[in-house]
């Protein structure tokens, strides 16, 4: 038995409740669990496995791969503890574990190079890049166009405020400018204000950051959010039955109320036909 339990990956509140409510949805659609890649694993790992993801985290810090696994295992999930890039879908949580970040020992490129995926197509629901060699994984995401792309700590894209020790690799900076500003890809950026002399509302759990923060959630054009044309509360605008607006052909005979006229013509104004449940499946 898997048993739920609440805990705050380390992104921005905003972005968190956009992915919560698309949890509600998503899945449904698709018919099956969601398939996640992240680089960078922790809480956003058990996060993601609480809503009933296949996650695949990759970690080189073995504090964290021990934690994750721990809190995983315990609440009944399956865990699968790896050195090489493999996806094994008996697991839930599958756990590649590369090199120790250590920067003087090696140089960046090393651990995404280690993982051999240049010619591998990430068939992944969502990709995350939340850890080690940012840039190197920007690069392989961006070609994966059916995946929605979570990109943490985007400040360090900015110019202006408060600025993290991410913002010194001017490479990274302009790369992510360079796909902030691509017009192929549908991006809705989430900020916490920094927290100066107390002077911004506090995230979830009361901390307010020293810096900016920004997590940008993302889809290609061709993506199907972009069909249900996504609000930023994480809801789409149209159900599935609209996708390609074939609800149109039918919308009057469905929807008791008379535009010629101007009155309804039955007395239910909010028909049940048109209502869309939007059950949980990760309860």
């Amino acid at each position: 038995m898997k048993h739920n339990f609440r805990i705050i990956p380390w992104w921005v509140d905003s972005a968190i409740v956009f992915l919560n409510n698309i949890f509600k949805w998503y899945p449904n659609l698709l018919r099956r669990q969601c398939s996640v890649l992240e680089t960078g694993g922790g809480n956003s790992s058990l996060y993601l496995l609480n809503k009933r993801c296949r996650v695949t985290t990759i970690e080189g810090d073995e504090r964290y791969i021990n934690y994750m696994a721990n809190v995983a295992t315990n609440a009944g999930f399956k865990v699968n503890v790896c050195d090489k890039f493999n996806v094994n879908k008996d697991y839930d949580l599958n756990i590649i574990q590369v090199d120790k970040y250590e920067r003087k020992k090696f140089d960046d490129g090393h651990w995404y190079s280690s993982l051999k995926i240049d010619n591998v197509k990430l068939e992944f629901d969502i990709l995350i890049n939340d850890g080690i060699d940012r840039l190197f994984f920007l690069k392989k995401f961006i070609k994966s166009y059916n995946s929605i792309l979570i990109l943490d700590n985007v400040e360090c894209a900015a110019n202006w405020g408060r600025l993290t020790k991410l913002s010194a690799d001017t490479n990274r900076s302009l790369e992510y400018r360079k796909f902030l500003r691509n017009t192929s890809w549908n991006k809705i950026s989430f900020e916490q204000a920094e927290g100066r002399n107390g002077r911004t509302v506090a995230d979830f759990i009361g901390v307010e950051s020293e810096h900016r923060k920004i997590t940008t959630v993302a889809w290609n054009k061709n993506h199907l959010f972009n069909k249900m044309m996504i609000t930023d509360r994480g809801f789409p605008i149209v159900n599935d039955e609209a996708i390609d607006d074939y609800d149109l052909k039918t919308l009057k005979e469905k929807f008791p109320y008379d535009k010629e006229k101007k009155q309804w013509v039955k007395k239910e104004k909010f028909p049940k036909i048109l209502n869309k449940d939007l059950k949980r499946n990760y309860d």
